[in-house]
This record gives structure tokens, C-alpha cells and sequence, in this order.
């Protein structure tokens, strides 16, 4: 199912009254055992009876990355990379989102080479 359908579906099943979602209004994903929280512009919140691998499958074409066990994040919503162990990432809507040590070589790696 593409990710595209499963934004709508969950907006018009209720949770939203503007059901129009586009992938570029997902900042980040975290993932919670078998439901991934959507975290979408104007602070607004998506919950999916999806789990994250999945939901990562599913924006294998898009510019997002898995940067934590818990969290995939939109690379085009980081304002600012801040180093560490692993680092941390700020996003558009102000939240900070670890970077795990096991994924920030790939991850340094997506931003400098730039989108897909």
C-alpha cells in the first residue's frame, strides 16, 4: 500500500478534517510496537496501526531516513545537525530527534550527497 493512501486513509477515517495529506507534510515518524505516530505540520498528530519497518518500506522512494530504532525523519524538515556519539537532529517544528551511532555514517552520508 503506498504511503500515500495509508495518510489519507487514516485522515479521512476521522482523525483529520482536511483529509489532503502529501508526503511532504510528514516531518517525522516514531514508531510505537505495532502503531507508527505521524508527526505532520501545524502540529498535528496521525496515529496508524502500522509498524515502523513497515511505514519505512513504504518511503523507500521518498526522502526520508530511519535515524533511530523509534524514529524515521523527512530530510527535507532538518534545520540543523548537531554532532555527538551519534548526533542530533532538529527538526522544522523545533523537536530534536536522536541520531543512533549505528546509523549516523548513512545518515551523514544522505544529507551531504543531497535528495534521490
Amino acid at each position: 500500500m503506498p504511503i500515500n493512501t495509508v495518510v489519507r486513509a487514516s485522515a479521512t477515517s476521522g482523525c483529520f478534517n482536511d483529509c489532503d495529506r502529501g508526503i511532504d507534510e510528514i516531518i517525522k515518524i516514531r514508531g510505537e510496537n505495532v502503531y507508527s505516530v505521524f508527526h505532520l505540520v501545524k502540529e498535528k498528530k496521525l496515529v496508524v496501526s502500522i509498524n515502523l519497518k513497515e511505514v519505512e518500506g513504504m518511503l523507500r522512494s521518498y526522502d526520508f531516513f530511519r535515524v533511530h530504532k523509534s524514529y524515521i525523519i523527512n530530510l527535507k524538515c532538518i534545520t540543523r545537525y548537531i554532532k555527538g556519539e551519534g548526533g542530533i537532529v532538529i527538526l522544522t517544528d523545533g523537536s530534536e530527534v536522536e541520531v543512533s551511532r549505528r546509523n549516523k555514517l548513512e545518515f551523514l552520508k544522505r544529507i551531504t550527497t543531497g535528495p534521490r
